[in-house]
């Protein structure tokens, strides 16, 4: 993974910006999992499973970068409900 997309290597290029970090919240998967009960969010497994059958037709349709753009989210999400990746939510002051 490139630096820039690490957690210290993205807080290194703020604070070098001159902004400081006031605070920081690891969210993980709540707003995800909220947004299931809520009914309000897509269910990513059913996502994944369509997307891939029907590939070839898909990007027929829509095209090759909508088709990975919604690929790539369905998985993001997948990611983030299962802990392989984090939602971080940082509050900057601006030195």
């Amino acid at each position: 993974m490139p630096d820039r997309l690490s957690s210290a290597g993205c807080e290194k290029v703020v604070e070098s910006t001159g902004f400081t970090i006031e605070n920081l919240d690891v969210i993980g998967s709540e707003w995800y999992e909220a947004s299931q009960e809520a009914g309000v969010a897509p269910n990513y497994a059913f996502q994944i499973s369509r997307l891939h059958r029907a590939k070839a037709e898909i990007i027929e349709e829509i095209g090759e970068f909508a088709y990975s753009s919604m690929y790539g989210n369905a998985l993001w999400g997948s990611y983030i409900l299962i802990g392989k990746l984090k939602t971080r939510l940082y509050v900057l002051q601006w030195s």
